[in-house]
C-alpha cells in the first residue's frame, strides 16, 4: 500500500478546464481497486446508506443497543452524521471499477472554545442514540486531549465504516491513512478516535495510534446493565486512541514527499499534452 496516488491526479490535468478541476474531490490514498477522496455534498446520501447498510450492523455499540430495530435512533443518528458531515471533512473509499462507495470515515476538527458550547446544548433523541452517545462521550471526556497536547484545535473520528468483504482488502487502512494526511494539510498534529472493535484497534495502532485510555465492556455493563453485543469479535474494551502526527515518522515528513510526487504528476501531465499537440 502507498500514501501516494499512483495515477494522475485529474486536478492537475490541464486538459480539463480549471473551474472544473476546482471542483473535484482531492483523492488522498489509492491502493489497488480503490481511491479515497473528501465527501462532497453531491454524493452524503450515499455514504449514509452506506454507514447504515455497514455500521449500524455490525459496530458494537450499534449491535449492543439494538438499534436497528429502533426507528427513531437511527433517523436522528443518520441525521447527526448528516450534520457532521457539512463541515466537508469527511472521506469516502471508491470501489475504482463501479464507483461504489464501499467505506466512509466522518471525522471533523473540534475546537475548544466552540466544544464546550455545544456539550452543554446537544439533545440526542431516540433509546438507542441516547446510549450511544452516553458511552462515546464517557470515552471522549476520559482524557483532555486538549491540555495533553496543549492543543485548541484536533481531528476526531466519528464513524469509520467499511463493507465488510472489503475490510480485508486494505481499504480500513486506507481511510486511516487519509485522514492523517488531511490532519496535517490542516497543520494540525493530533488525531482521536473511539474504537470498539477489535480489528480497528489492531489497525490503528498499526497505523500508529496510541491507546489513551481503555474501559473494559464488563465494567459498563456492571453499571448500566447494558449487555455488550461483541461476540464475533475478541474485542474486550473500547479505547480511546490518538496519533500524534509530529511525533510519527511515518507521516512527519510526509508532506515534503505528497508535493514532489504532485510536482512529478504535473510535469508528467504537461508532457504529455505537449506531445499530443
Amino acid at each position: 500500500m502507498t500514501l501516494l496516488e499512483k495515477k494522475s491526479d485529474p486536478r492537475l490535468d490541464p486538459r480539463v478546464p480549471l473551474l472544473t478541476r476546482i471542483k473535484f474531490p482531492r483523492i488522498w490514498v489509492r491502493i489497488p481497486g480503490f481511491r479515497v477522496e473528501d465527501l462532497q455534498e453531491d454524493r452524503f446520501d450515499e455514504a449514509l446508506e452506506q454507514i447504515k447498510n455497514c455500521y449500524l450492523m455490525d459496530e458494537p455499540l450499534c449491535r449492543t443497543t439494538n438499534i436497528l430495530k429502533d426507528e427513531e435512533s437511527i433517523d436522528n443518528y443518520l441525521k447527526l452524521i448528516r450534520w457532521w458531515m457539512q463541515d466537508t471533512q469527511s472521506l469516502i473509499a471508491i470501489n475504482e471499477e463501479t464507483g461504489e462507495i464501499v467505506g466512509t470515515l466522518v471525522e471533523r476538527v473540534l475546537d475548544l472554545y466552540l466544544m464546550k458550547t455545544f456539550s452543554n446544548v446537544m439533545n440526542y433523541q431516540g433509546e438507542s442514540l441516547c446510549k450511544i452517545q452516553k458511552f462515546r462521550i464517557h470515552m471522549n471526556k476520559a482524557v483532555d486531549l486538549n491540555k495533553i497536547y496543549r492543543v485548541n484545535n484536533y481531528t476526531q473520528i466519528y464513524v469509520w465504516s467499511v463493507n465488510s468483504k472489503y475490510r480485508n482488502l486494505g481499504v480500513p487502512e486506507a481511510l486511516l491513512q487519509a485522514s492523517i494526511l488531511q490532519t496535517k494539510s490542516f497543520k494540525l498534529r493530533i488525531v482521536s478516535v473511539v474504537l470498539t472493535d477489535y480489528s480497528d484497534q489492531a489497525i490503528a495502532l498499526d497505523e500508529g495510534f496510541q491507546c489513551m485510555f481503555e474501559f473494559p465492556y464488563n465494567k459498563w455493563e456492571r453499571d448500566t446493565k447494558l449487555k455488550f453485543d461483541n461476540a464475533e469479535s475478541e474485542c474486550k474494551s473500547a479505547m480511546l486512541m490518538v496519533m500524534n502526527i509530529s511525533t510519527n515518522p511515518k507521516y512527519r515528513n510526509k508532506h515534503l514527499q505528497e508535493v514532489k510526487q504532485r510536482l512529478r504528476e504535473a510535469v508528467l501531465s504537461k508532457t504529455k499534452l505537449a506531445k499530443l499537440r
